[in-house]
């Protein structure tokens, strides 16, 4: 259309540019597989979304959404924002399809599975059966604090949730309907789901798998090493994640969750390596992340992201 006459029809696009020396998110959410291995399928697809924007520096990923942070100084296509939003979700969900039977396709007993992704039981499971859909949002903040902030509600979202998840299927299993486990949970805290799940199921919620409770971090190798997974660095180093449980609030759900699919057996299944990233699953709340990552907020100067230049 470059210099036709109909080119006039630019002039009706609306394209706000996103706010200047801001550091923006970009989240998308989409209907839950509720399958530990659901949880790895997502993190390819974010994984291939960090390595499409090199000015993405942190992917936070729990339950049914992930969130990309952009560089403070990004200027990717002048900072269009449904430019830049359309393209992060329109990557992630081709990602998402196009590794679901690397992940589905196979039995839970990790043997190879049929074609078209079901199990060799012929199980339609492990079946993509419609099209993922998803939403998403371009959000701007202007400090760091704002963005450290932002994160830890994420991960506060991700351990009420699955919290209370874990309480209300533990009841369910046990016997009660989906509308009595959603009465007993009205009202209460951290500390009394905490002690429903050791006193009646002898849960003990704090052993639980740490990407169930504070979700999944992905960045950039701060060496620039490739071909490198690094789980639980920080329980590693010490012996383990002193996590400060984030604050409890009202039940995360308006009325009883969708049915998931799997258990945590599958939990780790994944055992995709992304060159060039770390994925973890630690503490974002506290300082400890941040001193030891500041890149992350702080990059060094000069590393400009020629790879998204179109």
């Amino acid at each position: 259309m470059a210099c036709s006459r109909f080119e006039y029809v630019k002039t009706f696009e609306h394209d706000p540019p996103i706010l200047p020396n801001c550091w923006f998110t970009a989240r998308h959410g989409f209907e839950k597989p509720n399958d530990p291995r659901g949880l790895a399928l997502m993190t390819r697809a974010a994984a291939a979304v960090v390595n499409k924007f090199n000015e993405i520096v942190l992917a936070f990923g729990e339950s049914d959404e992930y969130s990309f942070l952009f560089r403070r100084d990004t200027t990717l296509w002048g900072r269009r924002m449904s430019k830049i939003l359309t393209s992060v979700v329109s990557l992630f969900t081709a990602a998402y399809v196009f590794s679901w039977n690397d992940v589905f396709g196979r039995p839970r007993d990790g043997s190879d599975g049929g074609e078209c992704g079901a199990d060799e039981s012929g199980a339609e499971g492990s079946r993509l059966q419609c099209c993922p859909s998803f939403d998403g949002r371009v959000v701007c903040y202007p400090s760091e604090q704002n963005v450290r902030d932002y994160f830890s509600w994420r991960q506060a979202d991700c351990h009420v949730n699955n919290q209370y998840n874990t309480c209300f299927w533990s009841l369910v299993k046990a016997g009660e309907s989906r509308e009595q486990a959603y009465e007993t949970l009205k009202g209460t805290h951290t500390a009394a789901k905490n002690e429903l799940l050791y006193q009646r199921f002898g849960i003990n919620y704090a052993k639980l798998p740490a990407i169930y409770r504070k979700g999944t971090i992905i960045i950039r190798d701060p060496a620039g090493r490739s071909g490198r997974r690094r789980e639980q660095r920080t329980a590693q180093a010490d012996g383990g994640c002193h996590e400060k449980d984030p604050p409890a609030s009202a039940a995360a759900t308006n009325g009883p969750p969708e049915e998931p699919s799997g258990g945590d057996e599958d939990a780790g299944r994944d055992k995709a390596t992304y060159p060039g990233l770390w994925v973890l699953h630690e503490d974002l709340i506290g300082d400890r992340f941040w001193e030891a990552f500041p890149h992350i907020l702080d990059p060094p100067a000069g590393k400009a992201a020629a790879k998204n230049k179109t």
